[in-house]
């Protein structure tokens, strides 16, 4: 395993895990309509979890599991709450960036470069999924913002 995915590792499975949710968690509280997207804490808490557990599968060995079950459960329930392909596009960007810039502030600085680039590439495959996943939902209809 390389040290990118160990330092990787070690941040989802120890203190660095409850800073990326507190930083989450802080971004959220100050923005009006992510606080809307993501909901209660308790709601955040759960999509932040979920998606957590999806990372750390993807470092043990790539598998799509828990990323196929988190795709399939949560973008429908977007969609039944009556955001667009445009809303859920937005709120993804955000979680990820708010994500990769915490993960990445907690990596040594020789891995920062190397988590940038690992992070952009994760974070795009699953914004692409989520979109897929979204776009077969609606069948068309919603894409554009309200």
């Amino acid at each position: 395993m390389s040290e990118l995915k160990q330092a990787l590792l070690a941040i989802f499975r120890g203190s660095g895990r409850e800073h990326v949710f507190e930083t989450f968690r802080q971004v959220v509280a100050r923005d009006p309509e992510a606080a809307k997207a993501f909901g209660d804490p308790q709601t955040m808490d759960q999509v932040s979890l979920g998606y957590f557990n999806m990372i750390v599968e993807y470092l043990e060995g790539e598998k799509r599991e828990v990323r196929d079950y988190w795709i399939d459960t949560f973008s429908p329930a977007l969609v039944e709450q009556g955001q667009t392909l445009v809303d859920i596009s937005r709120e993804g960007v955000m979680f990820s960036v708010i994500l990769a810039v915490s993960i990445v502030s907690e990596l040594p600085p020789e891995l920062r470069i190397e988590g940038t680039a690992w992070a952009a590439g994760f974070h795009s495959g699953v914004q692409a999924d989520m979109t897929r996943a979204v776009l077969g939902k609606l069948g068309g209809e919603r894409v554009e913002e309200r």
